[in-house]
């Protein structure tokens, strides 16, 4: 069924102000009517809020680097300072500050992968002798949160080798995971030629 947007009117929920998207619904209740569940309060999404300037301004002297001169500094809902950066093709995309950072100290882009870690000043101090870079979360929690890790999860992140002796670092690792990307291909090869023989029988 085609979905009728009408930005005249308002959700009929009681005290929700978002506007209509079908069934005199917003598109939040209208997902949650349509995977069958009582219609609950939207969540506000979360805002950034500004700091006041003299903390910007601190913030950037410790960061250090020239593309926040002129830029509001932000706080997100976890409590990072963040800016908005302008892209190349016209558009802003909101980035952490300690990471614009620590790309800055290095000459590179970070990957999705690698993880800056604030030292003891704490997490609104942006300058490189605060911020330590790890290749993934799992190293990171090894070694500054070991203290939260469990059971399997502890044992996890502490082995260095699959059980075929792979080593799990780098780009061996799949994304996300400490799982071995070497054992993985050798494991769907392994499946698919299993496959190909049972279609051969047939």
């Amino acid at each position: 069924m085609p979905l009728c947007y009408n930005i005249k009117m308002l959700c009929t929920y009681p005290a929700c102000k978002n506007k209509l998207l079908c069934k005199d619904l917003c598109s939040g209740h209208y997902q949650q009517q349509a995977a069958g569940k009582s219609l609950k309060p939207i969540r506000p999404r979360r805002s950034r809020n500004s700091l006041p300037v003299n903390e910007q301004s601190e913030i950037r002297r410790l960061a250090n680097i020239a593309i926040l001169s002129n830029l509001p500094i932000l706080i997100n809902f976890q409590g990072y300072p963040c800016a908005y950066i302008p892209m190349p093709d016209g558009t802003k995309r909101c980035r952490r500050i300690h990471r614009l950072v620590m790309e800055h100290h290095l000459g590179r882009s970070l990957t999705s992968k690698e993880v800056v870690h604030h030292g003891k000043a704490g997490i609104r101090n942006p300058s490189i002798d605060n911020l330590t870079l790890f290749s993934s979360q799992s190293e990171h929690l090894k070694h500054c949160h070991a203290h939260i890790l469990k059971g399997g999860a502890l044992q996890n992140s502490l082995k260095t080798h699959c059980s075929r002796g792979h080593l799990l670092a780098g780009l061996n690792l799949r994304k996300g995971t400490r799982q071995c990307r070497l054992c993985c291909n050798l494991n769907q090869n392994r499946r698919n030629a299993e496959q190909r023989q049972r279609t051969r029988k047939l």
